[in-house]
């Protein structure tokens, strides 16, 4: 027995997950069967992502892992030589890793060949990168998120202010042109996406580990003291908290009109109308 840290991720009636044993298993969404099932070196800490009729799925083993979707087989292996929390974001035929050897790696996925050099990004980061138009955002431990321009991964600006953020262990939400990011001192904070620079900020009475979701004008945060807030994504403003007493520390889920959020205690909270 094992369990699982990360997300399932869906494909044309397909799951794929991850499991603490390093295992990914391919699973029919209907009833739940079998299909194939891949070993990684350890645990795999999250989502699978999908090129063509690849699955890709990183491990804490250090390695990126492109797998033939249809039936498991290796198609190639990138390794970044240190432990890999993030999972792998895509634009066009480049993927993006950041990961605990404190760079950003970017690889052509076609052939699992480095692009450039590895980029510096002084600390480790576990989370996935984010992308949005010809930009990059990648969040670290240290504080500070990089913003890298597409194609030419040129850093546009770097995001540092120790009053705001003193380590991320989530990812970067983007839209109507602010990054929206949650730091591990309980402060929530929208940056423009253009220069870095804070537009709007809320402080939380704890932490929140899971990262922001934007869905339209709204912000979703999900906080480890077992708080659902919503802010306006445009002024910063609180417009809706609901309390548990549970702990949330995966990202909310919107669809279809309705708020779906998990937490540590295995229960599953739907808001919307019924």
């Amino acid at each position: 027995d094992t369990g699982f840290v990360a997300s399932p991720a869906y494909k044309d009636g397909w799951l794929f997950v991850g499991d603490y044993d390093g295992v990914l298993h391919a699973l029919q969404a209907s009833d739940g069967r079998q299909k194939w099932q891949f070993a990684t070196g350890l645990e795999i800490d999250a989502s699978p992502n999908f090129y063509q009729q690849q699955v890709l799925v990183t491990s804490q083993d250090g390695a990126l892992y492109a797998l033939q979707r249809a039936t498991g087989e290796l198609a190639w292996k990138y390794e970044t030589g240190d432990q890999l929390q993030c999972g792998a974001t895509l634009a066009g035929d480049r993927t993006f890793l950041g990961g605990c050897d404190a760079q950003l790696h970017v690889i052509d996925v076609n052939n699992g060949q480095a692009v450039g050099q590895p980029l510096p990004l002084d600390a480790p980061t576990g989370s996935t990168p984010s992308v949005l138009g010809n930009r990059v955002f990648v969040p670290t431990y240290a504080g500070e998120i990089f913003c890298f321009e597409l194609p030419t991964l040129e850093l546009k600006w770097r995001f540092k202010k120790p009053q705001l953020a003193d380590e991320f262990k989530n990812s970067v939400a983007l839209g109507q042109g602010l990054a929206v990011a949650a730091s591990r001192n309980k402060t929530v904070f929208a940056l423009d996406i253009q220069t870095g620079e804070v537009v709007w900020q809320q402080k939380l009475r704890k932490r929140s580990d899971a990262s922001p979701v934007i869905a339209g004008q709204d912000v979703w945060i999900a906080a480890a003291d077992g708080r659902i807030l919503r802010f306006d994504l445009k002024t910063g403003q609180q417009t809706w908290m609901f309390e548990a007493k549970p702990a949330f520390m995966g990202s909310p889920a919107v669809a279809d009109g309705k708020l779906v959020v998990a937490s540590d205690r295995g229960t599953i909270l739907c808001f919307g109308r019924k």
